[in-house]
Formats: C-alpha cells, sequence, structure tokens
C-alpha cells in the first residue's frame, strides 16, 4: 500500500483526507505506541513538544504512516541501551518534526 500511495504521490493523483486535528497529540500518542517496543529492545524513547499542542489541517493518516516508518526504523537500529528522541517543534505556523537516535 506504502509503494501505491508513493506512485500516486509522484503522479500528482494522492489527495489527501485533510481534517482539523491537534498534530503534537497525535504524534505524542503514536510515539506513546512504540514505549512497549522501546522497552523490550532496552532503548530509551523521549517525547518533547513546543508547545504542548498544535491543531491544524492535515492529512492525519499520512502524519501517522510517516511517524510509524520514522519510529520503527530508529527504535530498529538503535543498540540496546541507546534512547531515540522524538521532537515536535513548531515555527511559522508548521509542524517540525525530528526523531533522532
Amino acid at each position: 500500500n506504502q509503494l501505491l500511495d508513493l506512485a500516486k504521490l509522484e503522479s500528482g493523483s494522492l489527495v489527501p483526507a485533510v481534517t482539523y486535528h491537534d498534530a503534537i497529540g497525535q504524534v505524542r500518542t503514536l510515539t506513546e505506541s512504540f514505549a512497549e517496543l522501546a522497552g523490550r529492545r532496552q532503548v530509551q524513547l523521549v517525547f518533547d513538544a513546543q508547545p504542548d499542542a498544535f491543531s491544524g489541517w492535515f492529512d492525519a493518516d499520512m502524519l501517522e504512516k510517516v511517524g510509524y516508518n520514522l519510529l520503527s526504523n530508529a527504535l530498529k537500529f538503535s543498540p540496546e541501551g541507546g534512547t531515540v528522541h522524538v521532537a515536535a517543534r513548531v515555527a511559522n505556523e508548521q509542524l517540525h518534526l525530528t526523531v533522532a537516535d
């Protein structure tokens, strides 16, 4: 499905389903859903947001897919005892999401 979405995106036929949501809340919830996996892998998972909430118009499904891929890859390639940092920042009315391991 992701390959099909990528092909649609490249062809310009992927139409986002834009709705009004709390983007930082969604990223926080997604990050928390990886806590068990991080614990099993003995990787510390840290979430930091500035501000605590930021609502706007975006495709929640696309944000979830991007966040899921970033987090799963970061946890997969982090060594035991490592740390994965997830930072959500707002600048110029835009969400900036960083996942670092």
